[in-house]
This record gives structure tokens, sequence and C-alpha cells, in this order.
């Protein structure tokens, strides 16, 4: 008797704590559908600020939302908040690779914060599927240019840093050879010498 009475006890309980489950999850899916739509009414309002406030309400909520996260970082890219963007743009990209417009929203974010390797990786990753996108073309030539802006700019550097450093090597040369001339003077040995090139090096 008092283990039938455990078992009904246990069932009883159970049956409580599935009803209580399912009537959070319901809680929780209204709650979700209600910040989405606030969201979604602030971005078209182009209250940026004010929508990510709901999508954070509601990402809380169910994290692992694609569209949610999408829409959040577009907010974001408006705001010129690049960094930030580019985390949702990724968790999207991960979970939905296929989805382009993250894809092509990232490499803008990434060409924004000078990032323009990156950038180029997500416009030529786009033109795999669509070759003449419009919108990832005219960003694919600016980047190309950055990129190649940049290499020149390196390569000048190095020159310079190249032509720095023969600099110091002469003028160390010199500072040398200066000092053979005058140990060589204060010591008495023959002037072709110490003006030979073996003092060059």
């Amino acid at each position: 008797m008092e283990l039938a009475a455990e078992i009904k006890k246990k069932r009883i309980v159970f049956w409580l704590f599935l009803g209580f489950a399912f009537a959070l999850m319901g809680q929780n899916a209204e709650n979700i559908q209600k910040y989405h739509q606030k969201a979604r009414t602030l971005l078209l309002q182009e209250e940026f600020e004010k929508a990510i406030l709901q999508y954070d309400s509601a990402i809380h909520i169910m994290p692992y939302s694609a569209q949610m996260h999408y829409e959040r970082a577009y907010c974001k890219m408006r705001i010129k908040d690049y960094k930030e963007a580019i985390l949702d743009f990724s968790l999207v990209i991960n979970q939905a690779p296929n989805m382009h417009q993250a894809r092509i929203n990232r490499g803008i974010c990434r060409y924004h914060i000078d990032n323009f390797y990156g950038a180029k990786r997500d416009f030529d990753k786009v033109t795999e599927s669509i070759p003449s996108h419009p919108i990832v073309s005219i960003y694919l030539t600016i980047v190309e240019d950055a990129i190649s802006r940049l290499q020149q700019a390196n390569n000048l550097k190095t020159h310079k840093a190249i032509q720095e450093t023969q600099l110091k090597v002469e003028q160390s040369r010199q500072i040398r050879r200066k000092s053979s001339e005058n140990l060589a003077l204060d010591s008495g040995i023959d002037e072709n010498y110490w003006k030979s090139d073996f003092l060059d090096w």
C-alpha cells in the first residue's frame, strides 16, 4: 500500500511539473513574440537602439534564433556598431551558411573597420553563388582597391625602412673610418693604408 501511494504521489508531482513546464514554454513563446514584434516595429521606424533592446530581451529567451540575430545585427550596423554587428552576423552565418545577405552585411561591416581582407573573403564567398550581385561587385572593387593601396603603402614603408637602415650603416661606416683615420695619424701608420678599401667594411 505504501509503495502504491508513493508511486501515485510521484506521478502527481511529475504531471504537475510537466504542466508547469508547458505553461512556462507557452509564456516564453508569448514573450518572445511580443518582444520580436516590438523590435520589428521599431526597426521599421528606424529606432534602431530601442529595437536592439527588444531583440536583446527576445534573444535572452531564445538565444539560437538566426532570424532575430540577423535583425539585431542589421540594427547594430545601421548605428555603426560594426564590431558588435559582425558578432551577430557571424552567428547567423554559422547557423545558416547560405544566408548570403548576412555574409554581405558582415563584409560591409568589416570594410568599415578596415578589415579589408576579411571583407574580401566574405564578398568572394558570395560571388561563388551569385557572380554578378550588384552591391557585392561595387564593394569588392572598393575593397580590392583598398588592399592594393595598403600593399603599396607597406611596400613604401619597407623601402623606406631599407633606406633608413642603409643610411645608418653608412653613418656608422663613416664614424669607423674617421676613428681609424685618427688612430692612423696618431700612430704614424702609412696614409695609403688607412685610405684603402679595407676600412670601408
